[in-house]
């Protein structure tokens, strides 16, 4: 059963790749984002932000690519609700996301 099963997904998988009559085969990519290699790792927006990682310090840019929490942090969670979590020295905190709320202090879990 399982065999059968993955024939009929590799026969699938090909229909699905093969070009229809008629049809042009190029694909459009739009970046939100320029693609740099200045960061070691890229995670997806939330709240209109993404975390990234340079040096082993994590921070967050806007969907421009600008800094707007700087790359401090050993560790980072997406905003989720206006709030992120971050770990500085060995200790989690909170932070609020720039577009949401201004100057809120950092609370200590």
């Amino acid at each position: 059963m399982k065999r059968l099963l993955s024939v009929i997904l590799i026969i699938l998988l090909s229909l699905s790749v093969l070009p229809t009559a008629g049809a042009k085969n190029e694909v459009s990519v739009t970046y939100v984002i320029k693609p740099s290699f200045d960061f070691g790792d890229v995670r997806d927006f939330h709240e209109g932000f993404a975390a990234v990682e340079k040096g082993g310090k994590w921070g967050f840019v806007d969907k421009t690519g600008k800094e707007v929490v700087p790359l401090i942090y050993e560790s980072v969670r997406e905003f989720s609700e206006g709030f992120a979590w971050v770990k500085k020295d060995g200790k989690w905190g909170i932070i609020a996301n720039p577009l949401k709320t201004k100057n809120l202090p950092v609370k200590s879990k």
